[in-house]
């Protein structure tokens, strides 16, 4: 192959399958994650803008600016940076409001433009951190966790009390759609951002906004280079699966996975989990839908005590192992990947289901999720010899025994095209994992280079050959 044809860098952060961790109350206020900057705010409220309310009503907004931005800076420290690499966690998932991106003008009509000064700088903090993980080979997905209005009821949307007032309210709607745009233009211009989500967790129904709206953001998405844009479902994965799958630009629909919240999951055991997990075929079947473009944007190892209760004190340690192996495993296979709520608490106890550090040094979560590839190129070269020849043998004899015309070296191309792409993911220490989406790109490739026909069939199905080939090799 030329050089030209290997996946770029940029390519492989973005195809990659994705190994992820969230960094939770690095830029949203989450009170039960990190309390430091509610030293001013009363009992019974847990928002970002609750906080900074207090603060400045107490301390000032210059001095509020201080605070915010040693929180900022700390949240995230070079160590924390080699304990993920050393881990093999290759992407992190960065909540942001429409307050971090340090544009002024998108606080108009919301309360957080009292504070603006407070955020005036908060850009450059995680451009910082961007910077930090491309040093380390970690990819970014910037997600929007709060915007204009709030589009969930709850804390996390950066208010208490919220409404959800931007389902109701075009302005919110507005002012939000020029938040993800400018996210996305920010985000255009980095090497490692894997992505930008538009929204977290949006209210269930409201299908009505979300679909022009998300199409707005997925139109601009692709006007700034294709910048891959993750849409929260809104808890309805099969829904959204179907509309990822149905569109031509990059795009994955994002789904949380939680097992400690309901009425139902209370009374389940934690072998009783392990179950319904190993036997749900929800995530295959949406995942057939959106063509493999899916993510668990969080999920975490959390039940509630009752669901503890059901069995022996003893078990429990092997148990949480187990039920952590089970969702790694699911959230690993046939889609994008995975993030992990969350990578730590202000204060470690070493024992807190919600905190990756805890329940990977527990050895409750294996590290690394994947095993590490055995990569002797001279063995995987002549493997490819046998592979490829056989392969192409076996695809001419079928084919040419009708007596047509055909164009199997679209075939052969195909098959070594993936196996070079395997290979050089692997070259990266990572697998591809919008396998669909990245069939696409190459096929686009190959018409353009090689001339369209009615035998490009001939090409896809080498290139699904030399693919399934090459990762056998490779995982044996």
């Amino acid at each position: 192959m030329q050089s030209e044809d290997k996946p770029s860098i940029q390519d492989i952060y973005r195809h990659r399958r994705q190994f992820g961790v969230n960094l939770g109350a690095a830029f949203v206020g989450e009170k039960w994650i990190a309390d430091r900057l509610y030293t001013c705010a009363p009992g019974g409220v847990s928002s970002e803008l609750s906080a900074v309310r207090a603060y400045v009503g107490v301390h000032g907004l210059s001095r509020a600016q201080q605070e915010w931005e040693n929180h900022w800076g700390t949240w995230f420290s070079d160590h924390d940076v080699t304990y993920l690499s050393d881990h093999k966690i290759n992407s992190v998932r960065i909540p942001l409001g429409f307050f971090s991106l340090s544009e002024p003008a998108l606080l108009a009509d919301t309360a957080f433009l009292d504070y603006a000064q407070v955020y005036k700088n908060c850009w450059n903090y995680v451009e910082a951190i961007i910077n930090k993980c491309a040093a380390a080979g970690i990819g970014v997905l910037l997600d929007l966790h709060c915007l204009q209005g709030g589009q969930n009821k709850d804390v996390h949307c950066g208010m208490d009390n919220s409404t959800a007032a931007f389902f109701s309210e075009e302005r919110h709607q507005r002012m939000a759609l020029d938040s993800v745009k400018l996210l996305l233009s920010k985000a255009s211009s980095f090497t490692n951002i894997v992505g930008v989500q538009a929204m977290n967790e949006p209210v269930w129904g409201r299908e009505d906004i979300l679909y022009p709206f998300y199409s707005a953001c997925l139109e601009h998405a692709y006007s700034v280079g294709n910048v891959p844009l993750y849409i929260g479902d809104g808890w309805n994965l099969n829904l959204w699966s179907k509309w990822v799958g149905e569109r031509d630009q990059f795009c994955i629909v994002d789904h949380h996975y939680y097992y400690c919240f309901t009425e139902g999951d209370h009374k389940r055991s934690p072998a009783d989990h392990i179950r319904q997990i190993k036997q749900s075929t929800e995530l295959a079947q949406c995942s057939e839908l959106a063509g493999g473009n899916i993510v668990i944007g969080e999920w975490s190892l959390a039940l509630d005590s009752s669901s503890k209760q059901l069995v022996r004190a003893d078990d429990l340690s092997q148990l949480r192992h187990e039920f952590a192996t089970v969702q790694a495993n699911k959230y690993t296979a046939d889609i994008g990947g995975c993030y992990f709520w969350t990578y730590k608490f202000q204060v470690r106890n070493n024992n807190n289901e919600w905190d990756l550090r805890d329940m990977i040094d527990s050895g409750s979560i294996q590290s690394p999720l994947r095993a590490p590839f055995k990569l002797d190129h001279s063995t995987l070269r002549h493997e490819f010899d046998n592979h490829s020849s056989r392969k192409m043998n076996e695809h001419c004899h079928y084919w040419q025994s009708r007596g047509e015309y055909f164009e199997h070296w679209r075939y052969e191309e195909g098959f070594a095209l993936a196996w070079n792409d395997v290979l050089c993911f692997a070259d990266a220490d990572s697998e591809i994992g919008y396998i669909g989406e990245w069939k696409k790109k190459r096929r686009a490739a190959h018409v353009r280079d090689r001339g369209h026909s009615d035998y490009i069939w001939e090409f896809d199905t080498g290139y699904a050959a030399g693919f399934v080939a090459a990762t056998k090799v490779l995982e044996a």
